[in-house]
């Protein structure tokens, strides 16, 4: 999964990024990405990726549709409790 996240995350930085990002989009990398965040795998791995193709007003618009904002929110809550030293 390391790989295959470095590799998206390069391909969608790279010198070509709106093409390669938009067939990334097209092809459903946000949908993928999304779900796996939502069941809190590889977070690491997948949240920069998944910045970069936010980048993108199509992955935007894919993410609003998907529910991205409370998806990431929930993340940011419960990591900011397991942080807490209250």
């Amino acid at each position: 999964m390391a790989n295959g996240c470095t590799a998206m995350y390069i391909l969608c930085c790279g010198p070509i990024t709106h093409t390669y990002g938009e067939k990334a989009v097209s092809d459903g990398a946000v949908r993928l990405v999304l779900r796996k965040v939502i069941d809190g795998a590889f977070l690491d791995l997948l949240l920069p990726v998944l910045a970069t193709l936010s980048r993108l007003p199509s992955a935007a618009r894919e993410m609003a549709r998907m529910g991205a904002v409370a998806c990431l929110l929930k993340i940011m809550w419960k990591r900011g409790n397991k942080d807490s030293n209250a």
